[in-house]
């Protein structure tokens, strides 16, 4: 299950620790943002917005990762057009496991206690077809047929299909789920920041496109990354209903 880009984010009160401790949050950034094999870290800061960020970019342009540091908020950003396997996410070190560490060492240097919300999104990329049609066809089974005869009639031939819910999980989990044929000559909707060919990513026609996220609660002395376990285990079982869901109508 490839993931190419992981963005998360922790909101909060105005923390004054910030604007004390700034020397220290440099430090944080400088040590814990390098991983297993990433060593060449950018730093920079934007005055206006008392914002604090270290990033890299790999010399072949097919990996990303930044941190971005606030009074309001913690946010991090992952990209890697090779994808990730979603069961391996968690130990990557170079990646999701660095930024979460380091998350983790600024709320106990900055004393976060109390979060705003907590938000966690992927996208997600696949292939479960042998051509577009195939895909298209399996996504215009989901609807009813009178509905997109009116639709054509109204505003001409459907081309492409996509579908999007909103919801919570019963453990209180709030989420937004797009999902829906792909081609490679979307990737730069979604990827901002680095770079591929395109033969790497023909094997990828279908996409989900899923944000997870609590709100209003306490933040224990665990680790972020323990933090986003749940949300983890919860997209990987929605991402796995969603193509369960496909791969019945590809049969028509």
């Amino acid at each position: 299950m490839p993931i190419c880009k992981l963005i998360f984010r922790l909101d909060f009160n105005f923390n004054f620790n910030f604007i004390k401790n700034q020397g220290s949050i440099f430090e944080i950034l400088k040590n814990g943002l390098t991983g297993k094999t990433i060593k060449n870290i950018d730093f920079g800061e934007n005055i206006n917005n008392r914002l604090m960020f270290a990033r890299y970019l790999s010399d072949d342009k097919h990996f990303f990762k930044q941190l971005n540091v606030q009074p309001t908020n913690i946010d991090g950003i992952f990209e890697n057009t090779k994808g990730i396997e979603m069961s391996k996410l968690i130990f990557d070190e170079d990646g999701f496991l660095s930024l979460t560490k380091t998350v983790t060492n600024f709320c106990r240097e900055l004393k976060i206690d109390k979060i705003l919300r907590s938000g966690f999104r992927i996208l997600y990329f696949n292939k479960l077809c042998d051509s577009s049609k195939e895909i298209n066809d399996a996504f215009f089974r989901l609807f009813r047929n009178e509905s997109i005869s009116k639709i054509n009639k109204c505003l001409g031939k459907i081309e492409d299909y996509g579908i999007l819910f909103n919801g919570i999980s019963v453990e209180n989990i709030k989420y937004h789920l797009r999902t829906g044929p792909f081609t490679q000559n979307e990737f730069p909707n979604y990827l901002n920041y680095t770079e591929f060919e395109l033969k790497e990513n023909e094997k990828y026609d279908f996409m989900i496109d899923l944000d997870l996220y609590e709100e209003n609660f306490l933040l224990s002395k665990r680790d972020i990354s323990k933090l986003y376990l749940p949300i983890i285990d919860k997209a990987e079982q929605i991402i796995k209903a969603v193509e369960e869901i496909i791969e019945i109508n590809l049969e028509g």
